[in-house]
């Protein structure tokens, strides 16, 4: 079994590797384990450079090795908001060109639009990480490995609301900043199972 964990980043791929790794399954967060990676990166499974979230093995090598790919995605607005904290793009501006020279509310925006779409036309699944825990027996079934869900990890969840500069962008702001990215953002987020854009 090799597992691929793929998703943006600020999607909660350091809480799904905290919880397989709880139960007993090594798959580290954006380090290669002897049974898989999370690690946003592999998506650009294109690239033979290692990346930095892709310590340990480069997207090429871990795609090569895959058993199950797996998405994880985030609601779009809390997803977004985190994603702007993000300090370096450089892999993501390579794999990525929609992003280059866009503002910062943008650069997010298209991140979330693009790279999870990326993901989702090349995974086996998609699931919502907020539902994980009513997912855990689907999980374990898909993956073929027991996974128990872990309270004591349910919060924690890193947003970087505690960082400062973290915006406070509201469903309108992204209505603002692009019309036409919103409302596929929206559309999106409603064919991965969500009702609206999060809080």
């Amino acid at each position: 079994m090799f597992l691929l964990v793929i998703g943006c980043g600020r999607s909660g791929t350091q809480f799904i590797s905290s919880l397989l790794q709880k139960n007993k399954i090594d798959v580290p967060h954006e380090l290669v384990g002897s049974e898989g990676i999370v690690g946003g990166d592999i998506a650009a499974f294109q690239s033979r450079a290692r990346s930095p979230c892709t310590r340990g093995i480069s997207p090429y090598e871990a795609w090569a090795r895959r058993t199950h790919v797996f998405h994880q995605v985030r609601a779009p607005l809390p997803a977004i908001r985190s994603i702007a904290m993000t300090g370096n793009w450089s892999f993501v501006n390579k794999w990525c060109p929609e992003v280059r020279g866009a503002s910062r509310i943008l650069k997010s925006m298209r991140y979330w639009f693009f790279w999870n779409k990326r993901c989702h036309e090349i995974a086996t699944w998609t699931y919502q990480v907020e539902k994980l825990e009513a997912l855990c027996d689907e999980f374990s079934q898909r993956l073929g490995r027991r996974v128990e869900w872990r309270p004591e990890l349910s919060t924690t969840l890193n947003t970087r609301k505690h960082l400062h500069g973290y915006p406070q962008w509201t469903e309108g702001d992204l209505w603002e900043a692009d019309g036409e990215l919103a409302r596929r953002i929206f559309e999106q987020a409603m064919r991965y199972g969500y009702s609206d854009l999060g809080e």
